[in-house]
C-alpha cells in the first residue's frame, strides 16, 4: 500500500496495485472506493500542502515524448521550439497581471497576514524575553 501511493509513474502504480489485488481483493476493492486521488501521488492532480510533489524530470520526460527517437538536432529543436512557447504563454499570462503579484500569491498571503497579527518579531541577537 505505501508503495502504490508514493510512486510517482503509473506504470509501477498499476504493478504495486497488481500485487494488492492478488493478496487480498478485498483489501484493494477497500482502498478503491476511498478514491485513487485521495491517497496516491500518481492520481493526485493538484498541489499537496503549497508544493507540487512531482518529478520534474517526469513531466519533461511527459512533453518530449512526441519528439522521443529523433536525431540529435530534431531533439534539439523540438525542445527550442517547446520552450518558446512556453515562454510566450508565461509571457501572455503575465501581461495581463494587474499589480506586482499574481492574485492567487496576495490571497495567501492575507491568509498568512491575518494568522500572523499580534505577533511580534525580536531583532536578531536580542535575547527571548516571555
Amino acid at each position: 500500500m505505501w508503495q502504490a501511493g508514493n510512486t510517482f509513474r503509473l506504470k509501477y502504480f498499476n504493478n504495486v496495485c497488481e500485487r494488492i489485488k492478488k493478496r487480498s481483493m478485498g483489501c484493494w476493492k477497500y482502498i478503491e472506493e476511498m478514491g485513487l486521488a485521495n491517497w496516491s501521488r500518481v492520481h493526485f492532480t493538484w498541489e499537496r500542502y503549497n508544493l507540487m510533489s512531482n518529478n520534474i524530470v517526469e513531466s519533461l520526460n511527459n512533453a518530449l515524448l512526441p519528439a522521443r527517437g529523433s536525431p540529435v538536432v530534431a531533439l534539439l529543436k523540438f525542445i527550442r521550439k517547446m520552450l518558446a512557447r512556453w515562454f510566450e504563454s508565461r509571457r501572455k499570462k503575465i501581461s495581463r497581471l494587474v499589480g506586482d503579484i499574481p492574485i492567487a500569491v496576495e490571497r495567501e498571503l492575507m491568509k498568512r497576514f491575518k494568522g500572523a497579527l499580534g505577533m511580534s518579531v525580536p531583532a536578531v541577537g536580542r535575547s527571548w524575553d516571555f
